[in-house]
């Protein structure tokens, strides 16, 4: 239980971490991150990352003006983050634009995905941007996956 409850997210949240500490996102701009899980405790400790960044003359892309950008320019699917408390830290964080639905199979049961789709009309998102979480934010990410989904 406490793997999913509490490792994945954190493992999530130190690869994030990890990154910023190598200057990847800056080393690299072209990569269009994604992270799973509301991109774990990152939401909710991106202020600390970036004052504890400054405190360290190895992390390479540190300070607010170099981590929040950076975090702001991920995407989060929001696999097992639908709940008030994570959507509202990761909402302050990026746009409804930056969401992704994640279903997590083959981890996740069904019961679990079913969840997360009638919890989503009830987290205070517009219908635009519903639609956006749902599937129009990964159409627009990946150009190709919509191309072909036109074309069935």
């Amino acid at each position: 239980m406490a793997e999913s409850t509490l490792d994945y997210p954190l493992e999530t949240t130190r690869a994030i971490v990890n990154l910023l500490y190598a200057g990847v996102p800056e080393l690299f701009p072209q990569i269009r991150f994604i992270f799973t899980h509301g991109g774990g405790a990152v939401p909710y400790l991106a202020g600390r990352i970036a004052t504890f960044s400054e405190l360290n003359p190895d992390f390479r892309q540190r300070g607010f003006s170099r981590v929040i950008p950076a975090l702001q320019r991920f995407y989060y699917d929001i696999t097992q983050s639908v709940n008030p408390y994570t959507f509202a830290a990761l909402r302050t964080l990026v746009s409804d634009n930056q969401l992704l639905f994640g279903s997590d199979i083959p981890f996740a049961r069904q019961q679990q995905i079913d969840f997360t789709l009638s919890e989503l009309p009830t987290i205070g998102l517009s219908e635009s941007a519903l639609a956006n979480v749902k599937s129009a934010n990964a159409m627009r990410l990946f150009p190709g996956l919509a191309a072909r989904s036109h074309r069935s």
